[in-house]
């Protein structure tokens, strides 16, 4: 549970830094990637995570403050959902009409996902044991489709500018950022997608060790990857270049 808890704080932390830092880049690029990217990250860092923590897992009391701050929590979900799908579709294929329909479908199903829950939840507050797995699936299951379909995108886009980085057309820093979005995108749906099995197995996500397993492997996966992307530090930056250049 410790590894799971370190993560999340560390998925906490980075997401933060990175999620205010696209804001304040977007409100000087006017640009709508880092507007999505640091809404979402702001939402789930700023209202998901620590009013899930408060409502649901710290169990602070009263009863209606508990469900209050768990729905609260889960609300911005569905922008997350909306907003992840939106910056792949911007940024990866724009003219597309198959991947908007995605982001509408995205939304839809996050929606749905987080008011079944909420409301069964409610139902069965105090049932110690899993419920609703059909709704918990939807919504995980939105940003697993939005985290792999980022993933796959970027390093498909990596890929290409591999191939131009040995003429000297590429920064190598922007190169290897490609790399690390999606990297850490496609090992946080492995990580995901264990703590998936474990729901339809119906074991407890926050006391049996393998979902643990898994959501720290999905937290770490992500913090780490961002942060040498979005906040690289300096030594990290000189052995990028003094290996990619030619």
């Amino acid at each position: 549970m410790l590894l799971a808890v370190l993560a999340g704080i560390s998925f906490l932390l980075v997401g933060t830094v990175v999620g205010v830092r696209m804001l304040l880049l977007a409100r000087r690029t006017r640009e709508a990637p880092e507007a999505l990217l640091g809404a979402g990250l702001c939402a789930v860092t700023f209202v998901t995570i620590p009013c899930i923590a408060l409502g649901f897992g710290l169990r602070l009391g009263p009863v209606w403050l508990e469900k209050l701050l768990f729905a609260a929590g889960l609300v911005p979900m569905i922008g997350f959902a909306t907003v992840l799908h939106a910056f792949t579709a911007r940024v990866f294929r724009p003219r597309s009409r198959v991947a908007w329909g995605l982001v509408i479908a995205a939304t839809l199903v996050a929606g749905v996902g987080t008011g079944g829950t909420v409301l069964s939840r409610f139902a069965a507050w105090d049932v110690d044991s899993v419920v609703s797995v059909h709704w918990t699936l939807m919504l995980v299951g939105s940003f697993v489709f939005g985290l792999g379909w980022s993933g796959v995108e970027s390093l498909r886009y990596h890929r290409k500018m591999r191939l131009r980085l040995g003429l000297g057309l590429v920064d190598p820093v922007v190169c290897d950022r490609f790399f690390l979005w999606g990297f850490g995108g496609v090992a946080a749906v492995f990580g995901v997608a264990v703590v998936i099995v474990s729901l339809l197995l119906g074991w407890r996500v926050v006391t049996h060790p393998l979902p643990i397993l898994g959501i720290a492997f999905a937290g770490f996966s992500l913090s780490i990857t961002w942060w040498l992307a979005f906040l690289p530090p300096e030594a990290y930056l000189r052995r990028l270049r003094a290996r990619l250049l030619p």
